[in-house]
């Protein structure tokens, strides 16, 4: 059986330190890619990554909640705004989370479809 050529909605959690998480998409779909890199802006060949609000807006794509709280304990909703009052090592920890996620996500879609193809790369061409 062919495999979907539609994103089946779901939810992963990540675990971040401190017995934090985040709820994530288990996988964007075309139209969340096109929003987002449209958020983005025009990129170009010397845009850094971490510091042009690309690293913001892959999280805002992905993330649909946490377990951040305030000082006093207070679930803090995510939002763009929340993630502008972290820490920027706390930020950078939520960005290699979800870009980790990510690429197994992406690693995983590639060995399903060497699969599918037929594709056995352990076998001599």
């Amino acid at each position: 059986m062919a495999a979907s050529w539609f994103v089946t909605p779901s939810i992963v959690r990540l675990p971040l330190s401190d017995g934090q998480w985040l709820d994530v998409k288990q996988e964007l779909t075309a139209g969340e890619e096109r929003a987002m890199f449209a958020a983005m802006g025009e990129l170009r060949p010397e845009t850094r990554l971490a510091g042009s609000g690309v690293r913001e807006q892959w999280i805002v794509a992905y993330v649909l909640a946490w377990s951040l709280t305030d000082d006093e304990g207070r679930p803090v909703a995510f939002s763009a705004g929340a993630l502008d009052a972290l820490r920027g090592a706390r930020l950078a920890e939520i960005w290699d989370a979800i870009n980790a996620h990510d690429e197994r996500v992406r690693d995983a879609r590639d060995e399903e479809k060497k699969t599918r193809d037929g594709i056995n790369p352990s076998s001599p061409s």
